[in-house]
């Protein structure tokens, strides 16, 4: 009877490790995934700032070959 209750005991501990070992395992998945999509942003932001600095160029030295042009 008492090896039973200790085998029951061993068994629940051992889930018990397992269903902390998942969840740790599926935080850390998250975790994962949530700096990949920051990082997914953020290279986004600095091409989306890159092009408007280079449209922003372009347009300026647009104007410049106006004015040159006018002279």
């Amino acid at each position: 009877m008492r090896e039973a209750e200790e085998e029951a005991e061993a068994e629940e501990e051992a889930e018990a490790e397992e269903e902390a070992e998942a969840e740790e395992e599926a935080e850390a998945e998250e975790e994962a995934e949530a700096e990949e999509e920051a990082e997914a942003e953020e290279e986004a932001e600095a091409e989306e700032e890159a092009e408007a600095e280079e449209e922003a160029e372009a347009e300026e030295g647009a104007e410049g070959e106006g004015e040159e042009s006018e002279r």
